[in-house]
């Protein structure tokens, strides 16, 4: 029996007395759980650190292409101040701009502004040193001698149709050149500005108006003339059947002399005449004016009556023929 204050026994089974008993104060606790963590502790730190670092180098390489670019301000942008180098190269930028802007505005407008290829001729510049009428008449005696000598050679030789055919269209030329001269005498010295001017004297400019025209030159040139235009067609007339004989042969209309006082009649548009702003100026005669017997059936077209700014056609070619025989002003 067992008295009441005697303590009571535990019961302790046997498992746990022998941990008990293993156990002792110098012993450590078990590090299994304890590196477990630690390692975990330490992954993540390093992970975290390379992240960081990887972060870190990202904000340099950013940092660096921010550099690179500039400081960026808010606001209205601002010039930074330009160096010389940078000056030469915007003045070295600037023509090649303004060469493809001209390029470009050449291809964008080419298809559309192009250059006339109607534009004045030399031969078709108006002549300014024809000299005055009683020059030019002196010059058909002349011209009627040579004429009259390839006239008889080619009546010779008249089956040569290519020989007589330029010895009847030099004679038609210089023919009907002379009538016109003849005709217009008097109103080329009306018509021709410069002409008139070189006439006068005092301070006018040459084509400008004002001056004096001597009285004395005037009648002088009248005469003289008169006296040139009388030999022009007294010659004309004596070699007229050898002319006509052979402009016959070429199959063309004959053409007869002219009286010294021939005036010029004014065609109408219903015969088809047109009209100029000028005179031919050799001769003086208007574009719409007709001689009789000489300025029949005329076709006023494709430039073979009329040459623009210059004048008829065939008095041109009778300039640009002889020019060299003549005395110029």
């Amino acid at each position: 029996m067992k008295g009441p204050n005697e303590p009571k026994k535990l019961a302790v089974s046997p498992s746990h007395l022998d941990l008990l008993d293993s156990l002792s104060i110098e012993d450590k606790s078990p590090q299994r759980h304890s590196q477990a963590s630690s390692t975990l502790v330490n992954k993540s730190l390093s992970h975290k650190n390379s992240n960081i670092t990887s972060a870190a180098s990202g904000v340099a390489e950013d940092e660096d292409a921010f550099d690179d670019w500039g400081d960026f301000v808010d606001g209205p942008p601002t010039e930074p101040p330009k160096s010389v180098g940078c000056q030469r190269l915007a003045s070295a930028k600037v023509p090649n701009q303004k060469a493809k802007a001209a390029t470009y505005l050449e291809r964008k407008t080419s298809p559309t502004f192009s250059i006339s290829s109607n534009a004045v001729s030399p031969a078709q510049i108006r002549p300014t040193n024809i000299p005055p009428p009683s020059v030019l008449l002196e010059l058909f005696p002349r011209l009627f001698d040579q004429l009259r000598k390839e006239a008889t050679e080619a009546r010779k030789n008249v089956q040569e149709k290519q020989n007589i055919e330029t010895v009847a269209l030099l004679i038609l030329c210089t023919l009907k050149a002379a009538a016109r001269v003849v005709a217009g005498r008097t109103l080329r010295w009306k018509r021709d500005s410069i002409l008139s001017q070189s006439m006068r004297i005092g301070p006018a400019r040459a084509g400008k108006p004002g001056g004096m025209k001597l009285n004395t030159v005037n009648k002088n040139e009248d005469i003289k003339e008169q006296q040139e235009a009388v030999d022009v067609i007294s010659m004309w007339r004596d070699r007229t059947a050898l002319f006509n004989s052979v402009i016959q042969a070429s199959g063309r209309r004959p053409i007869h002399a002219i009286p010294t006082n021939i005036r010029a009649m004014t065609a109408t548009p219903e015969q088809g005449a047109l009209k100029a702003s000028h005179a031919c100026a050799l001769c003086g005669l208007k574009r719409e004016e007709r001689l009789p017997k000489i300025d029949d059936q005329v076709e006023d077209s494709f430039g073979e009556w009329w040459t623009d700014h210059w004048g008829h056609t065939e008095c041109r070619q009778f300039w640009e023929t002889n020019v060299a025989l003549l005395g110029q002003r």
